[in-house]
């Protein structure tokens, strides 16, 4: 059999020329550096998913470790089986962006939640035993975006987009320019991913609760209405009992696509109906007998 496929081999193998093999190996080894070039791309790119996933995994445990010591009465909820979902990781060194270094924390007037600030003194120990063994810098911040703690306590990061989009229940992870970077070594510009960090952002749900603006805009918009003696529809209860209905994770991948403002198209269509609804709900109003 081996005789047989030799002189297969030998029938159609074309009789190579000594500058053919020649100009073959040279050509091979001059393909090396791209090849190791594309390998170091993907394996680099595999090591920046992997430092995503866990950054992801830190973060669930110390959000889900803050939200049991979260203060005040909590509600009973029912023991349901556990649904794994697998959240693939976001980064791609080829096509995510690269947002420029974290700047300072902007200064702010804003007095910080009593208690989130309870929470995270007791977080603290952990969070520094966490902090020694990944070597991960982690803040905790409220419900408006103010650091509770660390030498940057009271400065504000709501500013950020990945804190913006934490703050609507969107987890969210970027790449930004690592400004303490130094070059050591000559060939480290290969390299896409040596001067690039990941920041993680992680909301801390409370029993699934959306966070109402009782204490801010909605309370006045209930109030000037009151004073003006106008109709008045409670928005804000309205689409905060459907978000909560939907789920974090859904609120967050479907309806904050860009920042925690402004809402999808699908997100629209929850806050257009949300109207319709409050209008049905109001006495006397005229217009609810326009509405199906």
């Amino acid at each position: 059999m081996i005789q047989g496929l030799k002189a297969f081999v030998a029938r159609h193998w074309p009789v190579l020329h000594f500058r053919t093999i020649i100009f073959g190996t040279l050509l091979f080894v001059a393909a090396l550096p791209g090849v190791g070039a594309i390998f170091l791309r993907v394996y680099e790119n595999a090591l920046v998913r992997r430092t995503e996933a866990e950054l992801v995994a830190q973060s669930a445990a110390l959000a889900a470790s803050a939200a049991a010591m979260w203060p005040g009465p909590r509600a009973v909820v029912p023991p349901i089986k556990p649904v794994y979902v697998d959240n693939p990781t976001e980064i791609d060194l080829s096509t995510s962006p690269v947002l420029p270094e974290r700047p300072a924390p902007l200064s702010s007037s804003a007095p910080t939640d009593a208690a989130a600030v309870a929470v995270a003194n007791k977080l603290a120990p952990a969070i520094a035993e966490t902090k020694l063994t990944t070597l991960a810098s982690i803040l905790v911040l409220d419900r408006h975006g103010i650091i509770l703690e660390g030498q940057e306590r009271g400065g504000s990061l709501a500013a950020l987009p990945e804190v913006r989009q934490a703050l609507v229940g969107r987890p969210t992870t970027v790449f930004r320019q690592n400004g303490a970077y130094r070059q050591v070594y000559p060939f480290e510009w290969v390299s896409r991913a040596s001067n690039l960090r990941l920041h993680h952002a992680r909301p801390i749900w409370i029993d699934g609760k959306v966070e109402r603006a009782n204490d801010s805009y909605g309370g006045w918009a209930a109030s000037a209405a009151s004073s003006g003696k106008a109709f008045y529809i409670d928005l804000n209860e309205i689409v905060a009992g459907r978000y909560e209905q939907m789920g974090p994770q859904r609120v967050g991948k479907e309806f904050f696509l860009v920042d925690s403002v402004h809402t999808s198209p699908a997100g629209a269509r929850v806050n257009a109906e949300s109207v319709v609804a409050g209008i049905k709900q109001l006495k006397n109003c005229p217009l609810a007998a326009f509405l199906r």
